[in-house]
């Protein structure tokens, strides 16, 4: 009796198991991440930023002013200068361009003023004036010329160095001097406006001669400030007028 009752249950528990849940979800199979698609450019805030191709952009007289007064000047050199008989001209640099006086005289001071700003990355900005009292003593009103020229550097003049001696400065303004560079000027010639472009520089006359006559019909204060420091330096660095022949 003992035997079929054990032989009926032995039965009846393997047509009935009892099921465990598992204790976590069987793992899902993953599938592999897709291939890198080399083609793929990257984000737009990962990109290089395009290279500006093609010259600078044409020198303004009011950065040329503030190369100028960035950083003080060093003398350089008094002696002859491209296109000025008899007069002699001081040299100075700082860590941005050259500073040339042109007229850099003693003992007394002209009722001119010319002053050249010469940058290795920039080109050459100059910067003329005439009244009838030394220029150094008077406001824009009373000059009756004040002009102001820009000049990108060119293929054909070679490279500009701060380092130069006044020798090596002068030699390298005299091959510009004879290659007529694209240029641009504006201000006031004898009470008369002028304002220009040449050459390549054309088509960019009304833009550059917009920015830039404000300037020469109403310089900033920092234009008085290097008239008056080029002056002052030129007490100690400037030279005497030759005469005619001497």
């Amino acid at each position: 009796m003992r035997v079929t009752c054990l032989v009926i249950c032995l039965i009846s528990c393997s047509r009935n198991p009892t099921v465990i849940p598992p204790s976590s979800p069987a793992a899902q199979p993953q599938e592999p991440p897709p291939a890198a698609n080399v083609s793929e450019q990257p984000p737009a805030a990962a990109q290089e930023a395009p290279r500006p191709s093609g010259p600078p952009p044409i020198y303004t007289l009011e950065e040329a002013l503030a190369d100028a007064l960035a950083s003080p000047l060093t003398y350089v050199g008094t002696g002859d200068w491209t296109g000025i008989a008899r007069i002699k001209a001081c040299a100075y640099r700082n860590d941005r361009v050259f500073v040339v006086n042109v007229y850099c005289t003693i003992p007394k001071e002209m009722n001119a003023v010319g002053i050249a700003v010469l940058s290795p990355k920039r080109g050459r900005v100059y910067f003329y004036g005439e009244a009838k009292k030394p220029i150094s003593t008077l406001k824009r009103h009373e000059y009756f010329t004040f002009l102001g020229e820009a000049e990108q550097l060119d293929a054909r003049v070679p490279s500009l160095d701060l380092a130069f001696t006044l020798d090596q400065l002068r030699a390298w303004d005299g091959k510009r001097y004879k290659v007529f560079a694209p240029a641009c000027s504006v201000g006031t010639e004898l009470k008369k406006q002028q304002a220009s472009c040449v050459s390549d520089l054309k088509p960019q006359t009304d833009a550059w001669v917009g920015k830039n006559k404000p300037f020469v019909d109403e310089p900033p204060g920092d234009w008085y400030k290097l008239v008056k420091e080029l002056r002052e330096r030129a007490q100690k660095d400037g030279k005497s007028v030759s005469k005619p022949g001497g």
